[in-house]
């Protein structure tokens, strides 16, 4: 579930040219991006054509699934947290081209590069290198598709999805810049973080700069501090053991949540930062 800022909202009404209301789609039934997988020795034409089975059957099942939004409803946009991820995202994306229908994506994270590839390290699916003979076709067919990070080159998708996608109309040109592929529009936070994106490669002519999402949620927060001060006292620090402790309230990072760390280690780490 994405919550719009107010100034997301008013861009995106400006842009359709409607005064449209808003209704949420969930990926209910995708499971989400598993930790690294130890494939022993299993050759990679196997592990590619598995990709490609896999990979065609669910987005069918997507495209097949969603159909009927578009067929009773009046749609306007389609807002979206991204343009490249398998799933739910690209099956609305193929029935938003299909009828003519704008995309709108609205940062939510910081596009890192980096973050992107530590999932794809070590897997050989994904580095490109001499030994790669299908990666380094895809290379030279569609260079879009790979970035160059730490001395090594990477491919976005794996050969047995990127023939899955292309199969279906639905690969992505650009995947490792958000919104560069089938976005109508990239809906970027901050000057800066739009000067990144043109400097990576960005298309410039789809950019909007609408300012900060969680500055809005900050905003209203402050507001009712109190309030939410008081709901979680109540709900976690109720116990006579804190009514004469200070309590300090802290958000962690989601090592485990995002498939870097094994849960027993994203613990240790938390652990480490309260030490502190």
């Amino acid at each position: 579930q994405y919550m719009l800022s107010s100034k997301h909202a008013e861009t995106i009404k400006r842009l359709t040219e409607n005064d449209i209301s808003f209704e949420c789609i969930r990926q209910t039934d995708f499971s989400p991006r598993k930790g690294k997988r130890n494939f022993g020795f299993v050759p990679s034409i196997i592990r590619n054509f598995v990709a490609y089975h896999k990979t065609r059957k669910s987005l069918r099942f997507y495209i097949q699934k969603t159909r009927s939004l578009f067929s009773s409803k009046d749609i306007k946009a389609v807002i979206l947290y991204g343009d490249r991820h398998l799933g739910v995202e690209l099956a609305l994306i193929y029935h938003a081209r299909k009828n003519g229908i704008k995309v709108i994506v609205p940062q939510v994270a910081i596009d890192d590069t980096g973050f992107m590839v530590k999932l794809r390290e070590n897997n050989s699916l994904y580095e490109i290198n001499k030994f790669s003979l299908f990666n380094k076709w895809i290379e030279k067919k569609y260079p879009g598709l790979v970035t160059f990070f730490a001395g090594k080159k990477y491919l976005f998708y794996n050969f047995g999805q990127i023939m899955a996608l292309k199969s279906l109309e639905m690969l992505p040109e650009r995947p490792w810049n958000i919104g560069d592929s089938f976005a109508s529009y990239y809906l970027s936070v901050f000057n800066i973080y739009k000067n990144i994106a043109e400097k990576a490669g960005h298309r410039r002519k789809n950019i909007i700069v609408t300012g900060q999402l969680s500055f809005d949620i900050l905003y209203e927060n402050f507001l009712n501090k109190n309030q939410i001060r008081s709901s979680l006292m109540e709900k976690y620090f109720s116990t006579s053991r804190f009514d004469h402790e200070k309590v300090v309230i802290v958000a962690l990072p989601q090592f485990y949540e995002h498939s870097l760390m094994t849960k027993n280690d994203a613990q240790s780490a938390i652990y480490k930062i309260l030490e502190g």
